[in-house]
């Protein structure tokens, strides 16, 4: 028989009674909130563990983390480290570095538990089935491309693809390509392609040897070649993939670009998310980087989100993270000055809309911080670089730099890939284009006018 705990029981009634006076729901309301993200139905759990026995670490944590957020901000640190204390938790500094001070995140492995938490790929569901039906259907077009504005989630939906079919391996290999730092051309496509194929070498062929390689092993076994962000391809992007689609053989190509395709080709367009897959990839973001704000929002301010980006979820990730140092009000009022995404007509628009959000993300960045997002522009977007390179780009001390990584990453300006082995950060194309465009031109003209109103006062 577990022994009472009476100092738990405490903190978890009265972490409870602050809920209920800080809304509008009553304790039944509380504790069935609390059973449902805990796992657990009824109400017998929940009383359980206010009679002073708490549950083991796992579900220990989802308890606290949907009681921080109910509480839409009024639990705070001293109570929290209270009832981790009274629960016996291992690492109470860790678990709060979630809610409170991220600059106090003093190591890569406090870093890496706190951001590499899973996020659940959100909406698109007839799209996912519609290019799954095509990749396992005999006779169907071989070339799916994926088109779209930037930050509507191209890269998103074909990493999801990519994904699933690594796990179902129908494909014997799935290989992901991209601009790695260089220009992506055919070429090399062909060395990314046959390092994919197990051959490291490949780049010292000559390119008819290369062909043949991937040729040979496309004949022995089906490949699927994921070609992500073709736009940025330093040679025409239709050529790349029409001289591809011959040496695959029974394989598969899905593309992702901003640009159209032509020829026979299975296209989609991709529109911006829903309203209600808005909805809920606004809440999978906040609940992923813990932002609480958002979940005191209402469904018409969800709404307003929604219908000002367009559905795009960069967009939609960047106002989230807006949320991680903005009262939600402020940040709404601020995005009621901009013309909503999904109205846009032209290229320019959209580039303004984006513009503005970035603007405004910057200024809630610390110093170092700011710094640092200059620095993660050096590296290609989407790939990134490992820790020790953003430390030594960035010049900012390695045992401080996780705390200004997790700032960039819980503001949504920057994305860690939990995927690959080290970890990688690194930007999203658009954040790396207002970065080299608008933020370098802005610190350009800065320096000019303290230059000038030096000589001035000479």
């Amino acid at each position: 028989m577990p022994t009472n705990n009476k100092p738990f029981a405490d903190a978890l009634t009265a972490g409870i009674i602050r809920i209920k006076a800080n809304t509008s729901l009553s304790v039944r309301q509380i504790e069935d909130r609390l059973g449902l993200a805990t796992g657990k139905t009824g109400r017998t759990a929940i009383e359980y563990w206010r009679k002073g026995y708490p549950p083991h670490r796992q579900i220990l944590e989802k308890l606290l983390m949907e009681m921080m957020i109910l509480s839409n901000g009024d639990l705070d640190e001293p109570w929290l480290r209270n009832i981790l204390k009274t629960a016996n938790y291992a690492e109470p500094d860790l678990f709060c570095g979630r809610f409170f001070s991220p600059q106090t995140i003093s190591s890569r492995e406090n870093l890496d538990t706190l951001t590499h938490r899973s996020r659940k790929f959100v909406g698109r569901k007839e799209d996912l089935q519609t290019i799954q039906e095509i990749l396992h259907t005999p006779g169907s077009p071989s070339v799916i491309t994926i088109v779209g504005l930037g930050g509507i989630g191209k890269t998103a939906l074909a990493f999801e693809i990519y994904s699933r079919e690594r796990l179902n391996k129908k494909f014997v290999q799935s290989i992901w390509i991209n601009e790695t730092g260089g220009v992506l051309t055919f070429d090399e496509v062909l060395i990314q392609l046959g390092r994919g194929l197990g051959h490291p070498s490949i780049a010292k062929m000559s390119l008819i040897d290369r062909k043949f390689f991937i040729q040979s092993r496309a004949e022995a076994t089906p490949i699927l070649v994921v070609l992500d962000n073709l736009e940025t391809a330093g040679q025409d992007q239709q050529d790349i993939v029409e001289r591809l689609i011959p040496l695959l053989g029974q394989g598969k190509i899905i593309a992702t670009s901003r640009k159209r395709f032509s020829g026979d080709l299975f296209q989609i367009l991709l529109p911006g998310l829903t309203e209600q897959e808005s909805s809920e990839y606004m809440k999978e973001v906040a609940r992923n980087q813990n932002i609480l704000r958002l979940f005191s929002a209402t469904q018409e301010q969800l709404k307003q989100i929604h219908v000002s980006t367009g559905g795009s979820p960069e967009a939609i990730k960047l106002i989230v993270g807006q949320l991680a140092s903005s009262d939600l009000e402020i940040a709404l009022k601020y995005l009621r000055e901009a013309r909503p995404l999904g109205l846009n007509r032209d290229e320019d628009e959209y580039v303004n809309f984006y513009r503005r959000i970035y603007e405004w993300s910057w200024t809630f960045l610390s110093e170092s911080s700011k710094s640092l997002l200059i620095a993660c522009a050096h590296f290609a977007p989407e790939v990134g670089g490992v820790f020790d390179a953003l430390q030594k780009v960035s010049a900012i001390p390695a045992e401080v730099l996780p705390g200004y990584i997790h700032e960039l990453w819980q503001h949504s300006l920057l994305e860690v890939s939990s995927a690959l082995t080290p970890t990688r950060y690194a930007l999203h194309t658009l954040t790396r284009n207002f970065v080299l465009s608008d933020i370098l031109d802005m610190l350009a003209h800065n320096q000019t006018n303290i230059e000038h109103h030096i000589v001035v006062n000479t």
